[in-house]
């Protein structure tokens, strides 16, 4: 009698053996990752406070090995930081794109309390995106990019 095998677990298809630690940021829904210069909308959520929304997608890492997932948005005259968020390996909703390759999509990035939106439009920040490997290597990515107000 034939029949076909069971697949493999998700975590098995998404292993990384070798790869090179890698992370890359969209914003929510986008095409093409973020690049200097690009618009980077903020919100307010339904929650409240002031926010953005980030697809990400980590390379050279698997389920069990990605260690945290950083992110800053900062003015680059004097470093003061707009915006922090840090999510564990554990918790984090990761969805297999393919092997070698997760995604997290809609990460919010609350700003700060006091933060007002209508100061935040057209202002120039550096976005920085850190991903950890469980081995504690690590990698970042950063651009400079201009927030800009928009309706949720």
């Amino acid at each position: 009698m034939l029949a076909c095998a069971e697949p493999p677990p998700e975590q098995e298809l998404c292993a990384a053996p070798g790869e090179a630690l890698d992370i890359e940021v969209f914003y929510r829904a986008a095409d093409e990752p973020l690049a200097d210069g690009d618009s980077l909308p903020v919100f307010v959520p339904p929650q409240g406070g002031i926010a953005t929304e980030l697809d990400v997608v980590l390379r050279g890492v698997g389920f069990e090995t990605v260690g945290r997932v950083a992110f800053e948005v900062s003015r680059p005259g004097d470093a003061a930081v707009l915006a922090s968020s840090e999510y564990g390996g554990g918790g984090l909703p990761l969805q297999c794109v393919r092997d070698g390759e997760l995604k997290l999509r809609a990460v919010p990035l609350p700003f700060a309390d006091g933060v007002p939106l209508d100061g935040l439009d057209g202002m120039q920040v550096v976005l920085t995106a850190r991903l950890e490997h469980a081995d504690g290597s690590e990698v970042a990515d950063a651009h400079a990019v201009v927030l800009e107000s928009s309706a949720f």
